[in-house]
């Protein structure tokens, strides 16, 4: 009889366990046009240093584009390409779970949109959009990669108001979820 009893409760916790975490390290593509443009990778000395914005007038990281890869190298397991076409070839193969696409002008087109909001013209507000093309076979897989990168976007926002003195809370979603 005892069980009986327990034994739902033993493949409940045993499920958890193993199937309950959100999944890491997936592998995800990047095309970042802004880094082919000047030949360089995020892991160029180059973009450990500040620069000042004259936009935004204040010291901020030279690369936006290489702050947001930082943050996603913490939960994907990132693969570059120099192409859109050689990312859609590995997204077909299942080599990745999808691709991010990042403009040549990412860093100063955020800055301006970030700096003039509704003021921002189309150019710039499409320079600062990164695309994210994901496999859909697997919706659950693809709603928390979708949620992750968002976050990190969000985090890159935040973090860049906060250096530049402005309250991160400007940044968040205007949405407060009580549960």
């Amino acid at each position: 009889l005892l069980f009986l009893l327990l034994l739902p409760l033993v493949q409940a916790y045993l499920f958890c366990v193993t199937y309950g975490h959100d999944p890491k390290n997936l592998p995800l593509g990047v095309v970042s046009e802004e880094l082919i443009s000047i030949k360089r990778t995020c892991d160029d000395p180059f973009f450990n240093y500040s620069t000042y914005s004259t936009i935004l007038e204040c010291e901020v990281p030279k690369s936006y584009s290489c702050h947001y890869i930082k943050q996603l190298e913490k939960t994907f397991r990132l693969a570059f390409y120099d192409d859109l076409t050689e990312a859609k070839v590995a997204a077909s193969k299942n080599d990745i779970w999808g691709f991010l696409h990042i403009s040549r002008n990412f860093t100063n087109s955020l800055e301006e949109r970030i700096a003039n909001g509704l003021n921002t013209n189309d150019f710039n507000v499409d320079q600062s959009i990164i695309s994210a093309t994901l496999d859909m076979s697997n919706f659950i897989v693809s709603s928390l990669i979708k949620r992750d990168l968002e976050k990190g976007v969000i985090e890159l926002v935040k973090e860049i108001l906060l250096i530049c003195g402005i309250p991160k809370k400007v940044g968040e979603m205007p949405i407060k979820v009580c549960v």
